[in-house]
């Protein structure tokens, strides 16, 4: 999984969530350098965990190179205040 975020980010322990210094409003980026069109509103910037998971890996690897289903991949991302 990779992530970027605005201000840099470091991991907490090993697999747990990652500490990112977000701005007020975050959009998500592929690596394809597309923006999403869903902005998450946060209640305040500035550093927060970060936790992601994803699913539907499997249908996505079975798709062409270069194909786009929307919803065969889902994530779920958590942000909360460091």
């Amino acid at each position: 999984m990779g992530y970027r975020a605005a201000g840099g980010s470091r991991r907490v322990g090993s697999g747990g969530p990652v500490v990112c210094d977000l701005a007020e409003q975050v959009r998500l980026q592929s690596v394809t350098a597309a923006m999403a069109p869903d902005v998450l509103t946060l209640g305040r910037p500035g550093p927060h965990h970060a936790r992601v998971h994803e699913g539907g890996r499997a249908a996505t690897a079975e798709l062409g190179e270069g194909t786009f289903a929307a919803g065969a991949e889902r994530w779920l991302i958590q942000l909360w205040p460091a």
